[in-house]
């Protein structure tokens, strides 16, 4: 019914896994806007999701999607919006994300979720990274065989967070499944030079991909 907040809470930044909740639940057509005031309006980015600072405005703007709001940097009138998300009319998801200092502040009835860190869960990391691999295949339509062993070390070794896990296995599904870089940023609706300069900064085995060769002669 979307009439309670999700709050989730834990030591690192909780937007990118409330967005990816968010995608699952309502799908990538259905808006999510961050509300941080400390923050201008931005569009929706491959970085970042969009963000309206002011949360009325914010509210409207997620109108049959959700409203993501950091705790830390609540918005003036967020107790009014609040109710307003009660209301039988409210068509908003409300995903709260607040640091685990401050989880004893979390609306009564309200069970906040936890998000451990990756280092207290490293018997079930190989899984994890098996699942948003496979999720990474289905969504760009790739070969069966597309993460491999290896890719699976490298992203358990040089991962911090699940957003890290995410957007590793994207990327080296994206590089697997095309004959470019181009192309890799291109399915990922990012910039080529953003892409490269990504796998520049990791010692990662890209170049026995199948788009070593225009990898290379970006990266060169």
């Amino acid at each position: 019914m979307r009439k309670a907040a999700l709050v989730l809470y834990g030591d690192g930044d909780a937007v990118p896994i409330a967005q990816a909740l968010h995608r699952h639940v309502l799908g990538d057509a259905a808006p999510f806007i961050l509300c941080d005031r400390r923050r201008v309006v931005i569009p929706e980015s491959v970085r970042a999701p969009a963000n309206v600072p002011e949360v009325s405005e914010a509210l409207a703007a997620a109108a049959g999607g959700s409203l993501c709001v950091l705790y830390r940097r609540r918005p003036r009138g967020f107790s009014a919006i609040l109710e307003r998300l009660q209301e039988p009319s409210g068509n908003v998801q409300l995903y709260l994300c607040m640091e685990r200092s401050r989880v004893d502040v979390a609306f009564s009835g309200v069970a906040p979720l936890e998000l451990p860190p990756l280092r207290v869960r490293e018997s079930e990391l190989p899984r994890i990274i098996d699942e948003y691999a496979a999720e990474a295949v289905a969504e760009l339509e790739a070969p069966v065989g597309s993460f491999t062993e290896d890719d699976r070390q490298w992203v358990q070794r040089y991962a911090r967070s699940l957003h890290d896990i995410e957007k590793a296995t994207l990327r080296i599904v994206a590089i697997k499944r095309t004959k470019s870089t181009g192309q890799a940023a291109q399915l990922l609706g990012m910039a080529p030079v953003s892409l490269s300069r990504w796998f520049q900064r990791r010692p990662l085995h890209v170049l026995r991909y199948r788009g070593q060769r225009a990898l290379s002669s970006v990266t060169s």
